[in-house]
């Protein structure tokens, strides 16, 4: 784009003469910190571990850190610093008047040889440069008011340093953008001017300097590089580590870059205050700080797309630290909280991702179904308890009655609300139900025992019998309410699944098990269940069974330890007996149409949005008693191993990108993997870019799912142009979207403005590729280059057709696109990219292209608007849209403000 004509001013020629000195000082500058980071980095070798700490720049030198992990995170920040030495240049006036000037590092930092000093961008002085000019701030006890900023991108070639695309602002002089530092003294100081070729460019300024902030035209697909934030971003990225909060703003204001500078300012325990870095410690896994942290994203292809902001940034990020939702909840579903069934036997469920079980208005407002399941798992909890405490009454003193009276005194005062503190109640007396549990099992399986030893006396086939028998019987059935507590937890786990017979072992076990239910039912005058595995075995031995005295004798002890075992490892229950509460809850609602859309739902299938809530609801449960410290204290503060295991999945750190694409309670669950000493939550979306029919819809839900949230909003955006950007806040007036989130663009933004364009009654997609390629050719002739390109269209389907059409009409351009199916592809850096719409959620593009927008409009009504919005606002500059007919409400009231070409 052309700069502005400054002959004759002298305004301007004072502010050339300023640039000269600038651009002088900040070439020098940049050589001088390579050279002491290269001076740095040369002394760290050999250098003794107490030197070291004493020396270390970047980071903590705990001794609890190796020597070669500190010589290796300095050796990083030293090449860093030598990739990149400074990305910002401040004038700063202290309150005395004195002027100081202030390089700022994206994170590393060195002491310096000259007037000027060097800061990391994360320390506090570093905060100055989010300042814009005319602002003042205190740090460290002075104030310091911004006189004049300088925001650059340094390049070293073979000539030396340079400084790219540098945004200069001062108070009294004009905001400018400049291409080049080095070109800039080649044409405007005469001193510079020792070849031919630099007395040709003298006073060219015309070429170099542009006046206002420019748009910088996208090149390569990757989240945009802002290493410095503006002011409101800052304020939120430096909020203490224990935060928990949700930045809301349009498309292009800089929500997902905030969350990633604010991770790896936490992720530097130098920067962090006094009481940050006593939360700064190992989680419960035993991973470091540094290492605890976790982003989640909807799609793969966002994933990926944020890998190369994580590395700009100097922050790791491997595949286990950037998640999707839906890995991350299967990993916790099988391998933690055994609600999804395993090759080994273990899990209640098996998930069906295609089965539609629940009613649209869970679906769109699940808080009060979940809020329903949650309760009735407490009370169905309390009233074993309850069942338990009554048997003990009626029992009496047939043993150890301090415990007995104990627990019927405990119960007397429970409610099924406050379960937790009846559980810190039972604790301490757990070891003296354990002793008297012990006894009595003793007693019933001899008795069992010798039973059935005496039918194998009599018939040496009564074994082998029983052994086919149980082998045919398959695996265990769900098992009756009551009949869970007649044997010990590790007597009802199941056993891996096998092809072959039962053992002989596994043989004793059922037969005790089935003999000692029908002794206590026969006891307290019930039936069997009809449905329970005792009942089948019990039939099946038909004659053999115990005579009735001896039932009777077996019951009363049975009765007693059922009774008992309800308030053993009771706790431990409010976690792992989530699934089989919700498989009693929906047995019991299903044919309720305000919850469930179909009856008759197999028992052991669950769908994803169930499985969210059974997740959510397990780590909630899990997390209540990790912080009732009465609980942990009564176990000298060893955690049961159920509850480490769930602990050890906890990070310091938890964000999530693209939060209003999420549920309710798939955010609530992600909240809930935050460290309980941390509570660390940060989060960034925007309600008018919703596209799935379960997404967050409204900040009710938003705080429901995350107690203590914090909404914060930004509507400054870097991204459009300011016709495309007054285009989208139109769309969203006419679809009456929420209003808080339109856009605003930086007053002395300079970015040069394009008529979108439309093409109707399309036809086919060969008459649509002729245009798209029309269209794509006039952006790189205007360009002289070829930026980020995106087609949009509705499904993968599509993606493949259209691909191979635009591959044939641009392939006489040396143009190649690619198909980026299933949102698992970003495509070659310098080609056209084709993608379902589905799938762009977060990334930009210089130019859009949006196809068939009417029969996107038909197919998926209620959310057309916003996939639309969603397309509109990826374009930075360029956008057009095809329609096979005529153009959509609400955009044909917009047919005015597109062009038919840009030819």
């Amino acid at each position: 784009m052309p700069g502005t004509n400054r002959t004759g001013s002298a305004a301007l020629m004072k502010q050339d003469q300023h640039l000269v000195e600038l651009a002088k000082e900040t070439l020098a500058t940049l050589k001088h910190i390579v050279e002491q980071a290269q001076q740095k980095q040369r002394a760290v070798h050999g250098v003794d571990a107490g030197a070291f700490a004493n020396a270390n720049t970047f980071t903590d030198t705990g001794a609890s850190r190796s020597l070669a992990t500190i010589n290796r995170e300095n050796q990083d920040g030293y090449a860093s610093l030598i990739r990149e030495p400074a990305i910002a240049r401040l004038l700063l006036e202290d309150e005395q008047g004195d002027q100081q000037l202030l390089y700022v590092t994206r994170k590393f930092q060195v002491s310096l040889q000259n007037d000027a000093q060097l800061a990391s961008y994360h320390s506090a002085k570093g905060r100055l440069a989010s300042l814009p000019v005319g602002d003042a701030l205190e740090v460290n006890g002075h104030e310091y008011t911004v006189i004049e900023s300088a925001y650059f991108k340094p390049k070293l070639d073979q000539l030396g340093w340079d400084a790219l695309d540098t945004r200069f602002d001062h108070e009294e002089l004009s905001a400018c953008t400049i291409d080049s530092l080095r070109a800039l003294l080649r044409a405007l100081d005469a001193e510079a001017a020792d070849d031919f070729d630099a007395m040709l460019e003298a006073g060219a300024t015309e070429q170099h300097i542009h006046q206002g902030l420019m748009h910088r035209i996208r090149q390569s697909m990757a989240l945009r590089d802002q290493p410095i934030l503006d002011k409101f971003q800052d304020e939120i990225f430096r909020l203490p580590l224990d935060s928990q909060l949700m930045i809301m703003g349009p498309p292009g204001t800089g929500k997902t870059t905030t969350l990633i500078k604010r991770l790896s300012q936490k992720l530097e325990i130098e920067f962090l205050d006094e009481r940050e870095k006593r939360l700064a410690v190992d989680d419960d896994a035993g991973k470091t700080h540094v290492h605890s942290w976790v982003m989640f994203t909807p799609t793969e292809l966002l994933k990926h797309y944020l890998k190369e902001a994580f590395s700009r940034e100097d922050v790791p990020a491997s595949d286990e630290r950037i998640l999707t939702w839906e890995n991350r909840r299967r990993a916790l579903a099988r391998n933690v909280l055994n609600l999804l069934q395993t090759g080994d036997g273990r899990g209640a469920f098996v998930l069906k991702q295609d089965i539609e079980v629940l009613s649209e208005g869970v679906l769109i407002s699940p808080q009060m179904w979940y809020e329903q399941v949650s309760a009735f798992h407490r009370q169905r909890l309390f009233s074993q308890l309850q069942t338990g405490a009554e048997q003990l009454s009626k029992l009496g003193d047939t043993t150890d009655g301090a415990v007995i009276q104990k627990l019927v005194s405990i119960m007397a005062q429970a409610r099924p609300e406050a379960l937790v503190p009846l559980y810190t109640e039972l604790a301490p007396i757990e070891l003296a139900i354990r002793n008297t549990l012990d006894g009595l099992k003793q007693q019933t399986d001899r008795s069992a025992k010798a039973l059935i030893k005496a039918e194998y006396d009599k018939d040496k086939t009564f074994f082998i019998l029983l052994v086919d028998f149980l082998t045919g019987l398959g695996a265990a059935d769900e098992q009756d309410e009551d009949e869970v507590f007649d044997a010990e937890e590790e007597d009802l786990q199941p056993s891996p699944p096998s092809t072959g017979k039962v053992s002989n072992p596994d043989a004793l076990k059922e037969y005790q098990k089935a003999i000692v239910a029908l002794a206590r039912s026969r006891f307290q005058k019930k039936r069997l269940s009809a449905t329970g595995r005792a009942h089948t075995i019990v039939a099946w031995l038909g004659e053999r069974l115990p005579d009735e005295e001896t039932l009777l004798d077996i019951g009363q002890r049975a009765a007693l330890q059922n009774a008992l075992r309800r308030f053993l490892n009771a706790h431990r229950r409010y976690v792992t007996d989530v699934a089989a509460s919700y498989k009693a809850f929906r047995k019991l609602h299903q044919t309720d149409q305000t919850l469930y859309r179909i009856d008759g739902i197999n028992v052991r299938h669950l769908s994803s949005f169930e499985l969210d809530a059974l997740v959510l609801l397990s780590l909630r449960n899990a997390r209540e008693l990790l912080g009732n410290r009465s609980l942990t204290l009564s176990r000298q503060g060893n955690l049961p191993e159920y509850l480490a295991t769930i602990a050890s999945n906890f990070c310091n750190q938890v964000l999530v990108d693209e939060a209003t694409d999420f549920s309710s309670l798939q955010l609530a669950a992600m909240y809930s993997l935050t460290s309980l000493n941390t509570h660390s939550f940060f989060a960034c979306g925007d309600f008018n870019q919703r596209i799935t029919g379960i997404g967050i819809r409204n900040k009710e839900q938003l705080k429901w799912a995350a107690n203590g949230l914090d909404i914060r909003r930004i509507n400054t955006v870097y991204r459009q142009s300011r016709l495309l950007n007054d285009l989208a806040g139109e769309l969203l007036n006419l679809s009456g979207s929420d209003q808080e989130a339109t856009a605003e663009l930086p007053n002395a933004m300079a970015h040069e403005d394009v008529a979108p364009i439309l093409l109707e009654q399309s036809g086919d997609l060969g008459v649509v590729s002729a245009w798209l390629a029309e269209a794509v050719v006039a952006i790189e002739r205007q360009l002289k280059t070829l930026p980020t390109i995106a087609v949009l269209v509705h499904d993968d389907e599509q993606v493949t057709v259209l691909a191979k059409f635009l591959n044939q009409d641009l392939e006489d351009y040396g143009i190649k696109v690619d198909a980026c199916l299933g949102g698992q592809a970003l495509g070659g850096e310098n080609n056209v990219r084709v993608f379902a719409v589905e799938h762009i959620k977060g990334l930009e593009f210089e130019a859009v292209f949006f196809v068939d927008v009417d029969t996107l409009a038909q197919r998926m009504p209620e959310l057309f608007e916003r996939f639309l919005y969603v397309g509109f606002t990826r374009a930075a500059t360029y956008l057009g849209l095809t329609c096979s007919g005529q153009l959509p409400a609400p955009l044909d009231s917009l047919r005015e403000r597109f062009a038919q070409t840009w030819n």
